[in-house]
């Protein structure tokens, strides 16, 4: 009872004081009426992502219950082009535990549970987190130091930062204590159920975190096994086959999700680049780290942002004999955070960046649990040590960030202050006589202390005499003046205890202040607000210009304008995206070319590169129209457009819009491709590869593109194929029109001055469209120092010599570029912007994102770009290109092509000719799944069928109810061959991977339901308890210990210093 008790009363605290800590920091929310939705990726993604989640298991639960299992499905053609939804959205909360209560949740109100969610979880961490170190470290001194661990760990820099805009990254820093529960657990002698499904929870929740959950529960298992002590070698191994059983169970039982991602990643082009990873960070990162580990700041990705008291802890861990498994524990992650390859490894292979930080927030919130006894037991060297590490600390933070902002100097402040009242909150400070009182006399000054008081030596297990001492030492002389002062030494003691307590929360909140308060900071002015989250009502709109409402975007408008039947096919675009509502086609049932996941189909990302698509982004998870090139929205069955300038609708759209006495700027095709439309001719894919991309394109309108073009391959050379083409190069001109812009040869351009331009003269160009082709982008960034260097690579025109550096550069312009240079990155992409006249007429502008391959999270290994003037209804002769960063910029090939589009229309209703007819999607009408696809066709000769339908192992073809091979066609899309005659198609789609994952994870389910039957059997043998040094506390509990693992005698404590 007095445990349960003990329990309750914890719990309570830390409830309190994690409800009142979440109020200070999410107040600024609360008085702005902001919401909790990032602007960003939490609104773009994650909150639509959820929605859509909602919808889809609803529609599956109501399928189930009525036995439509046929109902059930995976496939969305509403994400982008299309895509599988249980693989792309994996990574945004499918396999999330608490996702499933969105089930009884109105889409309208989801944006309320979302912003509950990131709360709940957060709270539920803190609560995960003390359990753990309550498990280790169980004694009542302890407590204090359990609540400050929790709550750093709570709100640390991961949450406070990275997690509001990713909240589905939650799940790590809640599943993570739980796995390490379950390892303590085995390590005690007892069973692995809660480590088993620790480990499945790590499995479905989120597979983005699974390895570096699993990595770094190895890590730490390895400091608390290692070295094993004399005797128990055969234990502790048997305990590491049963976590290694138990964790092999755990992820079975998660197979459902992890096969198909784990087939899914495995094609993602993310984890293809393969990026150059050095031996450290690059010299900013590795410099600001020591700063962040206070300062509100996010470092490659990863933050840690902790109260003062983590780093008093830190200090003080070294300055105390022992320890030797946390401070080699304590190097070894504060060495991994300078590591890119670390990074790498925990972030599935795709890019080095410290995502791992939640781990090592885990760690320090242990060292605090683990050190706050020794806080108010430190000597007067250890005293003087420590204020001379913290100003020291401060000295190398200010000289290696060359200067320290705002969201350091609170924390620093902070800190400061809690290392103040603690060297006045030492126990030697608070002397209590060596005499004992009644037992009712604590008790009526502290129920908590009376418990103490009645067993003085409850905390030395080997002193069982000790334990009846009380009523012996009752009967000692004692002074009611010395009582009295003992009783008043006590309770300032414990005061002080709080008072650093009450500090460390202090600290956290100045994080949180820094980060979220509109007076420091701009963050909280990038949350939306609620109104824009709510359903609208019949009277509202939204302009389509401005991205403010949820539920008002471009696809809503097109959906609204051509009456869109949410069971039919139909996919837009966008000519501007600038304008964009990122993933809004989830919301209305609609396909499109936009995409903002972090898994998409590799065929898409490869089809875009092979025809140099400039995209606005040019990453490989986000990608938003086909640059408003008419061939590619033809081929693609683009049908509608949303268009703030008519100007840059391609060839082949009507001019007026479906409501042009309203916003809804929705412009049709005049004649869209089908979902299926056919080819006479195909062409293998080597001889398209030798084509530009310019010809690619065109080409693409009478030939398919196969791997294998079978009966109706063109045997024409690449050459002869070149030559019936219609596009062409255009000679021109370059002249500089600021001396700071010079091209040094044909393909290169040396710029000595931001935003310097040149001029491109040609012929005027007249109908169909241009493209400024730039093969093989390379970028070099120059700084001052470089230019003023004499050498002509850097500066052709010789504008700036040396001796300009020595006389006319000030020595203050100096110590800034150093200091500039010192403190920022290098340009991690150039925006290139060309703008089309027609004489002294501006006619648009276009602009090609070139992200340099040194920037590995964004670089996607596009370096071919055509970038599109858009349709030449004026004509153009001129083009100016403006350059944003001083630096030399190489292309393999510079040159100007003219498509005039002369047969396009020819081409197009060739295409269409014979097509798919009687088309359905058989897309539910609520949560936008397709079951499938089927139709029908009629082909007068051998033909090729190409399915606008992103290629994927997932689907199955049949024609006339017979098994076909499904082609990939045009690089990103399907396609059947097809004999003469009538014929039925049906396409059915499964996830790849889905169907053994099934039974990957009933196997698991079995194999953890036989391990608990064989655990309970009645005449199973009586289980041999575990040895006694398992339940005694860690080494570390209470201070320096020997090399093993426990110690045979804990010290004892006085009464007043274990309680919190």
């Amino acid at each position: 009872m007095k445990t349960f008790k003990n329990r309750v009363s914890y719990y309570f605290r830390f409830t309190l004081l994690f409800l009142i800590t979440a109020l200070i920091i999410y107040a600024p929310y609360l008085v702005l009426k902001k919401s909790l939705v990032w602007e960003h990726d939490s609104y773009t993604q994650h909150l639509k992502a959820m929605i859509f989640i909602s919808r889809w298991y609803r529609q599956s639960l109501r399928a189930l219950i009525s036995g439509n299992w046929k109902a059930i499905s995976t496939y969305s053609f509403t994400f982008g082009y299309g895509s599988d939804a249980l693989t792309t959205l994996a990574y945004y909360g499918v396999g999330d535990p608490f996702y499933l209560l969105s089930v009884l949740v109105p889409a309208r109100y989801i944006y309320l549970f979302y912003s509950f969610l990131i709360v709940f979880k957060n709270y539920l961490s803190g609560i995960v987190f003390s359990a753990l170190c309550r498990s280790r470290w169980p004694e009542k001194a302890h407590d204090g130091g359990i609540l400050a661990g929790s709550l750093i760990y709570t709100f640390c820099g991961f949450v406070l930062i990275t997690c509001m805009g990713q909240p589905i990254f939650l799940d790590a820093i809640i599943v993570f204590p739980l796995v390490l529960l379950g390892i303590e657990k085995v390590r005690a002698g007892q069973k692995p159920w809660l480590f088993i499904l620790a480990i499945m929870l790590a499995t479905v929740s989120n597979f983005y975190f699974l390895l570096s959950i699993v990595l770094m529960a190895v890590i730490y298992a390895l400091f608390r096994y290692f070295p094993i002590e004399k005797g128990a070698l055969g234990r502790r191994f048997g305990e590491i086959g049963t976590m290694f059983a138990a964790g092999t169970v755990g992820v079975s039982m998660g197979g459902v999700i992890l096969l198909p991602m784990i087939l899914t990643v495995l094609g993602n082009k993310r984890v293809d680049m393969k990026p150059a990873v050095g031996l450290f960070y690059r010299q900013l990162t590795c410099r600001n780290l020591p700063a962040a580990f206070l300062a509100c700041e996010e470092i490659e990705y990863g933050a840690l942002s902790y109260a003062g008291t983590a780093l008093l802890c830190v200090f003080l861990l070294f300055l105390t004999k022992g320890y030797l498994k946390q401070k080699l524990q304590f190097l070894l992650y504060t060495v991994l955070l300078f590591v890119p390859a670390f990074g790498y490894l925990t972030n599935g292979f795709a890019y080095p960046i410290n995502r791992w930080c939640w781990a090592y927030s885990a760690m320090i919130g242990m060292l605090v649990a683990e050190m706050w006894p020794l806080l108010f037991e430190m000597t007067p060297g250890q005293k003087r040590k420590m204020t001379f590490l913290l100003a020291l600390y401060f000295v190398v933070c200010y000289i290696l960030s060359w200067s320290v902002g705002i969201t350091f100097l609170i924390p620093m402040f902070v800190t400061t202050l809690t290392l103040v009242c603690l060297l006045q909150s030492q126990r030697a400070d608070f002397p209590e006589p060596a005499v004992a009182a009644p037992a009712a006399a604590p008790a009526a000054t502290d129920p908590a202390s009376a418990v103490q008081a009645a067993a003085p030596a409850a905390t030395d297990p080997a002193s069982a005499d000790q334990a009846a001492a009380p009523a012996v030492a009752a009967n000692a002389p004692a002074d009611d003046k010395d009582f009295a002062s003992a009783a008043r030494n006590g309770r300032r003691f414990r005061r002080a205890k709080r008072c650093i307590l009450y500090l460390t929360i202090a600290g956290i909140c100045a994080n949180g202040i820094c980060k979220n308060s509109p007076d420091y900071s701009i963050r909280v002015s990038t949350y939306k607000e609620q109104k824009y989250l709510a359903m609208p009502g019949p009277n509202s709109g939204a302009s389509p210009a401005n991205d403010r409402n949820l539920w008002i975007n471009d696809t809503s408008q097109i959906a609204a304008s051509i009456g869109h039947d949410t069971t039919q096919f139909e996919r837009v675009s966008n000519t501007q995206t600038d304008y964009w509502y990122q993933n809004s086609s989830i919301l209305n049932g609609i396909s499109s070319t936009q995409s903002f996941w972090s898994i998409n189909n590799p065929y898409i990302l490869e089809f875009l590169d092979k025809l140099a698509v400039s995209d606005a982004n040019n990453n490989a998870w986000q990608f938003t129209n086909l640059d408003n090139r008419a061939v590619l929205n033809e081929l693609a069955s683009v049908s509608f457009l949303y268009s703030m300038d008519p100007v840059r609708l391609p060839t082949g759209y009507e001019e007026t819009s479906l409501d042009p006495t309203t916003a809804n700027s929705v412009y049709p095709n005049r004649m869209p491709l089908p979902l299926g439309y056919t080819y006479r001719k195909t062409i293998s894919r080597e001889k398209f590869e030798a084509l530009s991309p310019a010809e690619r394109q065109e080409i693409l309108l009478t030939h398919a593109v196969l791997d294998n073009p079978g009966v109706l391959e063109d045997k024409a050379s690449p050459e002869s194929l070149a030559s019936s083409l219609e596009c062409r190069k255009v000679p021109f001109t370059v002249v500089s029109l600021s001396p700071d812009a010079v091209q040094t040869d044909d393909n290169t351009f040396v710029v000595t001055a931001p935003e310097a331009t040149v001029m491109l003269s040609f012929d005027k160009l007249t109908g169909g469209e241009c493209y400024l082709q730039m093969k093989n982008t390379d970028f070099r960034e120059t700084n001052k120092a470089e230019i003023y260097s004499d050498d002509p690579a850097f500066d052709a025109n010789n504008l700036y010599t040396k001796a300009m550096w020595d006389n006319d550069v000030t020595l203050y312009e100096k110590y800034m570029l150093y200091r500039s240079l010192y403190n920022n990155n290098k340009a991690g992409n150039v925006k290139i912007k060309a703008e089309f006249y027609s004489g002294s007429e501006w006619v648009d502008e276009n602009t090609v994102n070139f992200i340099v391959p040194d920037n590995e999270q964004y670089y996607s290994g596009r370096r071919d770009f055509l970038l599109n003037s858009y349709t030449l209804r004026k004509g153009i002769d001129s083009i100016v290109l403006t350059f944003p960063t001083t630096g030399v910029y190489h292309f393999d090939e510079f040159s100007l092509i003219h498509e005039p589009l002369t047969s396009y229309e020819t081409n197009v209703a060739a295409l269409s000719a014979e097509s798919l007819q009687n088309t359905e999607i058989r897309q539910d009408p609520s949560s936008f799944v397709s079951t499938g696809v089927t139709g029908d066709i009629t082909v007068s000769e051998n033909k090729l069928l190409c399915l606008t339908i992103p290629y994927s192992e997932g689907w199955k073809a049949y024609v006339d109810g017979e098994p076909a091979v499904l082609e990939n066609v045009n690089i990103m899309f399907s396609g059947l061959m097809l004999s003469p005659g009538h014929h039925t198609i049906e396409l059915r789609y499964e996830t790849p991977g889905f169907l053994y994952g099934i039974c990957l994870t009933a196997a698991g389910i079995l194999l953890f339901l036989l391990w608990l039957i064989l655990s309970i059997r009645p005449n199973r043998r009586r289980r041999r308890p575990a040895p006694e040094s398992v339940s005694e506390p860690d080494v570390s509990d209470n201070g320096p210990a020997p090399d093993g693992d426990e110690i045979p005698e804990m010290p004892q404590m006085p009464a007043s210093s274990r309680t919190t």
